[in-house]
């Protein structure tokens, strides 16, 4: 399946496969991900900690825009928190 990557960062940055982006940008490209039956893989930098509005902003976006998503706890998305919260090696 093809997904993109998001990363929502602490400052408020987001990333789109390493690129920066807005939330306007991002909503183009999940509706670009719904068209072609895609997925978000996502990342939150501080996941330990409460998230920002930013960071809100952009999971409210994933989340209706009702895509597959896989998180991942590392900015690579070398991994991907399974259904009991353990991070999994991503292959």
């Amino acid at each position: 399946m093809e997904a993109i990557r998001v990363s929502a960062l602490r400052s408020g940055a987001i990333k789109i496969d390493g690129a920066m982006a807005t939330i306007v940008d991002l909503k183009a490209a999940l509706e670009h991900m719904r068209a072609a039956h895609g997925g978000v893989m996502y990342y939150r930098e501080g996941a330990e900690q409460a998230p920002t509005d930013a960071q809100d902003s952009v999971f409210k976006a994933i989340m209706d825009a009702r895509l597959p998503v896989s998180l991942s706890s590392k900015p690579d998305f070398s991994d991907y928190i399974d259904g009991d919260g353990h991070s999994q090696p991503r292959h």
